[in-house]
C-alpha cells in the first residue's frame, strides 16, 4: 500500500479506492461493533439473509429495512423493544478479542530509565 500517497494533502485516492475503504470499514464495524451488541439488528440481518460481508457497496445498504419509529417503540408483550437497539457488550465476545488496553501497553515505548511509575521514559 502506497501510504505517502493516502497520508498527502495533495494527492487524493481515487473516488473507487476511497468508496472500497469505506465498505471495508463498514462491513469492519457491522462485524466486530453492531452485529455482536445489537439484538435488534442481528435479528433484522438474520431475517434478511444477511451478514456483515453482504454489504459490498453503498447499494448493497438498500437491502437492509429501514428502521421506523414503531420499531423502538416498546409495546405490552415486548416492554424491552427499545432497549434492543442499544451496543451492549457480550463479556463472552469481549473475553475473545484482545484488550485494546494491553495492546496499547504493548506497543509503548520501553521505559529507558528503569521507571515504574508508567511515565514511559519521559522525565518528570
Amino acid at each position: 500500500m502506497n501510504t505517502p500517497r493516502l497520508n498527502s494533502p495533495w494527492l487524493r485516492p481515487p473516488e473507487k479506492v476511497i468508496r472500497r475503504r469505506q465498505a471495508e470499514t463498514l462491513r469492519r464495524y457491522l462485524r466486530q461493533v453492531v452485529l455482536p451488541f445489537s439484538a435488534h439488528y442481528r435479528a433484522v440481518f438474520q431475517h434478511h439473509g444477511l451478514s456483515a460481508d453482504s454489504i459490498r457497496s453503498l447499494e448493497d445498504l438498500q437491502s437492509i429495512p429501514f428502521t421506523s419509529k414503531a420499531d423502538l417503540l416498546n409495546t405490552p408483550d415486548h416492554p424491552q423493544r427499545a432497549r434492543e437497539f442499544i451496543l451492549i457488550p457480550d463479556e463472552k465476545v469481549l473475553a475473545r478479542r484482545p484488550s485494546t488496553f494491553s495492546t496499547r501497553c504493548a506497543r509503548a515505548a520501553p521505559r529507558s530509565n528503569g521507571d515504574s511509575s508508567g511515565n514511559f521514559g519521559r522525565s518528570s
